[in-house]
């Protein structure tokens, strides 16, 4: 039996009972055996497969579910009692194809395969290959995967596009550029390669990835090239002189046969990281910031803001000088304002140095709607040096007729019933999904975008629902009324049937000890320990903001819950896309929405158009960047001047801790010198015509008055800032 074949029976069913459940909520919309056995038939699959998997819900009389659509019925059917009314007004379920699968092994690894992606020699990419096979467990890529890599490594276009759904490997394609590009030019210390993500969860889920690699492909190319390849973080969370003994950022050693902790640790000058269980050194890994920026490690992991900073002034400014490769990973989220601060930080890094460095941007993300217009937009750049890598483009044609499985979403979209608030359905819909993910060994994500409703969910389902009133509002669905696994009230089929015969001590101790909450405000050392227990599945659901919405690689998710509609469309999209990226999960990714009590929140449930705008690419008026604001410019102008100072080798003092005493004389030494320069030689200025165009004189009058300013409030201050 085909595993693809099995993944396609299970989903053709599933959407079979989606497609009833839609117009019938009750026993009705069943699958019949008949249902079963054809779709078995069809795909060459045994139906006692789908019995033994414990993928069916056997409701008795010839009825049947699947797992997935026995969940949607119990949530669009919730109630308090058997005989209250329905909690839910009203719902509409969206069965959406996402396109095929990847198969990642398309291509299987040989030093052939990689010297054809990467240009280099067979001898050159053969310890690449060592690390990847015996060590990674890597043994192939995708045709996607291989045409990306090639393109970029092998062509001469300045911005590359990744575009491509999640779970498509677009991380592993700017990370084999970036490794082919390091390998190929081992030399002397530099940042060859800077990668930055906007969110913190983010960065410290692909930090790890980089570490595990980098571990691996070190042990083989050390002994032949004479030194490691480095890496290092510097962004909010990074100290700058790390305390010795701390744990790093939560991070885990590399090697897969330990697994420890991390802790910080000086090793000569440096600060470094050693493993609190194994006691290895990892000397390739800089812990804090000044040990990166005297360093300066091969690859360099940020976000924009701390870039921004950097670049700002000597030294830190010429850490990029030789900068190969540029990414921007989830780039969709640098729209409107922030898409505007973006596009001129990467103008004045491009004038300063990326064009002499030759560097090379990537920007990856799965939620790009007219990627080309998006680039050119944001990175200032022509067409002619833009190409787009689009994961459907490349894809469709060569998977089709290869019966390969497709990602399926499942929306359902809930409108409450209104005499029950928005939060009384999400708080159902997380303690159902909680039950599921324990009995089928999955996870799941419960989306809100405020820290306050976090909070309030979390606090009413932990304190209230499984504290003080001891689980009573789930075990009346599971152990009253002697209901029948059949009756849409029971839950008793999400419960894992080893926990029935204590069911109310297991509700209020391992249950409710499996739901916890992610946000951005959390304690440092918190956040890694929630992420790294949701990875264990020791947490089944958490309640989170969008610090998890982007690019975490969680394998086992299958279920999303969005508790109102997202501010950001794009964002129900990459919600969504966190789930149903395993075999485990049959590629689905089920979602729940729950719709604020409005008239434009309603209008979702009753008009088609309106979702498929909320849902598809393709009817995205596109991303936005806002970059015409005068007071936009006005910052990023006195940016530019400073970082043309910081070219010529002068200070701004940045980045150098200065006594209370000093900030007025480090104001005078360079506000100063910038008015008068200003004043005398405004054609100095060359990377302001650059950036402004025929906006430069308006702009340089503002500048011009901003200095003046401040150069004023120093002259007459006779108080030490």
């Amino acid at each position: 039996m085909s595993e693809d074949g099995f993944v396609s029976a299970y989903q053709e069913l599933v959407k079979v009972e989606c497609h009833r459940l839609n117009s019938d909520p009750g026993l009705d919309s069943c699958l019949s055996l008949d249902d079963v056995r054809k779709a078995c038939e069809r795909f060459g699959v045994d139906y006692s497969v789908f019995v033994d998997r414990g993928l069916l819900v056997d409701l008795g009389g010839g009825r049947f579910r699947t797992v997935h659509g026995d969940l949607i019925y119990r949530v669009v059917n919730t109630r308090a009692f058997p005989s209250s009314a329905y909690r839910v007004c009203d719902y509409c379920i969206e069965v959406r194809d996402e396109g095929f699968i990847p198969d990642f092994n398309d291509y299987g690894l040989s030093p052939r395969v990689l010297s054809e992606m990467s240009g280099l020699s067979e001898k050159d990419v053969a310890p690449l290959f060592y690390a990847f096979t015996e060590f990674m467990g890597i043994k192939g890529v995708s045709f996607y995967q291989y045409e990306a890599v090639k393109s970029i490594c092998c062509e001469d276009f300045r911005v590359y596009g990744v575009v491509a759904p999640t779970a498509a490997g677009k991380t592993l394609v700017f990370v084999l550029s970036i490794l082919f590009s390091l390998v190929s030019g081992f030399g002397g210390r530099g940042v060859r390669a800077v990668v930055l993500y906007p969110r913190r969860a983010l960065s410290r889920n692909q930090l790890q990835r980089f570490i595990d690699l980098l571990y691996y492909v070190n042990e083989c190319y050390c002994g032949v090239l004479g030194r490691y390849l480095c890496i290092g973080a510097d962004y909010g969370d990074v100290d700058r002189r790390a305390e010795v003994g701390k744990p790093y950022l939560g991070l885990k050693c590399p090697d897969r046969r330990c697994r420890g902790s991390l802790l910080t640790f000086a090793k000569g000058s440096r600060t470094v990281v050693r493993c609190k269980n194994c006691g290895k050194v990892y000397e390739w890994i800089f812990a804090d910031k000044e040990t990166i920026w005297r360093e300066r490690p091969d690859i360099y992991v940020s976000n924009i803001w701390t870039l921004y900073r950097r670049i700002l002034d000597t030294p830190t400014l010429n850490l990029f000088s030789g900068l190969k490769y540029l990414v921007l990973d989830e780039a969709h989220v640098y729209v409107y304002y922030l898409g505007g601060h973006v596009y001129y930080v990467l103008r004045v890094l491009t004038e300063l140095l990326l064009k002499r460095a030759g560097t090379k941007i990537i920007v990856s993300s799965a939620t790009i709607p007219r990627p080309r217009e998006f680039l050119r937009e944001l990175l200032g750049v022509d067409d002619k040096w833009i190409k787009v890598l689009d994961y459907r483009d490349i894809s469709e044609k060569y998977y089709e007729g290869k019966r390969r499985p497709c990602k399926l979403t499942i929306l359902v979209f809930l409108l409450p019933n209104p005499n029950y608030s928005v939060e009384t359905i999400t708080e159902d819909a997380i303690l159902m999904a909680g039950l599921w993910c324990w009995r089928h060994g999955y996870i799941g994500i419960a989306f809100t975008d405020s820290v306050a409703e976090v909070n309030t969910l979390y606090d009413y389902i932990i304190s209230t629902i499984l504290g003080s009133r001891r689980g009573r509002e789930v075990l009346d669905h599971i152990v009253s009324w002697n209901i029948d696994v059949s009756d849409d009230y029971s839950w008793r089929s999400l419960v894992p049937p080893k926990y029935l015969s204590d069911v109310s001590s297991w509700l209020t101790s391992e249950y409710r000890g499996s739901i916890g909450m992610h946000y951005g405000l959390l304690d440092r050392d918190e956040r890694a320990k929630i992420e790294e227990a949701f990875m264990r599945g020791d947490l089944r659901m958490l309640i989170a903001t969008s610090t998890l919405e982007l690019g975490v690689d969680i394998s086992d998710a299958a279920i999303i819950i969005q508790h109102k509609l997202p501010r950001d469309p794009e964002s129900l999209i990459q919600r969504v896309g966190r789930a149903g990226r395993s075999k485990k999960c049959m590629y689905i990714s089920l979602g729940f929405i729950v719709l604020q009590q409005s008239p434009i929140a309603s209008l979702y449930l009753y008009n088609k158009d309106l979702r498929e705008k909320l849902l598809s690419l393709e009817e995205h008026p596109g991303l936005k960047i806002s970059k015409n604001s005068l007071h936009l410019k006005l910052q990023h102008g006195i940016s530019a001047m400073l970082a043309q100072r910081a070219r010529q080798g002068l200070t701004n003092y940045i980045n150098i801790t200065l006594s209370r005493i000093n900030y007025k004389n480090a104001l005078k030494k360079v506000i100063i010198p910038l008015r008068n320069s200003l004043v005398r030689y405004p054609q100095s200025f060359t990377l302001l015509n650059k950036l402004f165009g025929h906006t430069e004189s308006k702009v340089l009058s503002r500048i011009e008055k901003f200095l003046n300013e401040i150069n004023n409030l120093i002259e007459i201050s006779n108080v030490s800032y």
